[in-house]
């Protein structure tokens, strides 16, 4: 990308045009370091008098990460699989991962009502093997939307790779 340049502040003519001059004998004040007299505005902001070529080039960038989240808000867990999961229980048993899974639908209809976990086993060595409540997705996107949504209901999970 070519770096970015400033387009030069050029004051605009004013009916107050005279007044700009009185800033540079104002109490020792530098001339330089005030602004011209009208120009309420920021010097550094984006002027509309730009070719629009310029900034079309950053702009898609920044608009296509708001807009993915937008299409992608309602979180769908995917029970074939996928990238990340939320993973919101871990048990002894397969029995006592499902109910778990029970109560937190329960506890949690609005986030979790519609969506069925994937039950993973997990070797930990000496402490045995343990049953994960893991909701699959395709993206982290999607992943930590649903988990802070549950935080924010009073819940607890975390999100990792599948």
């Amino acid at each position: 990308e070519p770096p970015l340049s400033l387009p030069a502040v050029t004051p605009q003519p004013t009916a107050a045009a005279p007044a700009a001059a009185a800033p540079s004998t104002t109490a020792g004040r530098s001339a330089r370091l005030l602004p011209p007299a009208g120009a309420g505005t920021n010097p550094f902001a984006t002027s509309t008098a730009q070719p629009a070529a310029a900034p079309a080039a950053p702009p898609p960038a920044a608009v296509e990460p708001a807009a993915a989240p937008a299409a992608a808000a309602p979180a769908v867990a995917t029970t074939a699989g996928g990238a990340f999961a939320v993973q919101l229980a871990s048990q002894k048993s397969d029995a006592e991962a499902r109910a778990a899974y029970a109560s937190l639908q329960r506890r949690f209809p609005s986030i979790l009502g519609g969506l069925s976990p994937v039950i993973q086993t997990a070797d930990v060595g000496t402490r045995g093997t343990f049953y994960r409540v893991r909701l699959p997705f395709g993206s982290a996107g999607d992943a930590n939307r649903l988990c802070n949504d549950l935080k924010a209901a009073g819940g607890d999970c975390f999100v990792g790779r599948n």
